[in-house]
């Protein structure tokens, strides 16, 4: 079995979202590929820098600032650096409101 060093659960998530560089810079599309309350695995076109705001569908969740922890090819895996307090929604409750 493969040894997990995640800390939060992860879903498959497969939801376009766009990456926010600040400053009047034109947002750049991606797919958020999987997701935690931690961190989220994104795919992107375009060179990513190391911080950015990355902005979920509307309705899916608020702006997330991100650092890169790795990069492969057009994906990248990034930590949230404002994570959500342990007693905040967790990604379970946010999937199954968006479920509904």
């Amino acid at each position: 079995m493969k040894n997990e060093r995640r800390q939060n659960f992860r879903i498959e998530w497969k939801s376009p979202a766009s990456i926010d560089l600040g400053e009047g810079t034109e947002r750049l599309n991606c797919v958020v590929k999987n997701l935690s309350n931690g961190g989220a695995r994104i795919a992107c076109h375009e060179a990513l820098p190391d911080q950015f705001i990355l902005r979920l569908t509307p309705g899916r969740g608020r702006p997330r600032s991100c650092r890169v922890a790795w990069r492969r090819g057009e994906e990248v895996g990034v930590q949230f650096v404002d994570i959500l307090p342990p007693d905040g929604p967790s990604v379970r409750s946010r999937v199954a409101e968006v479920v509904r």
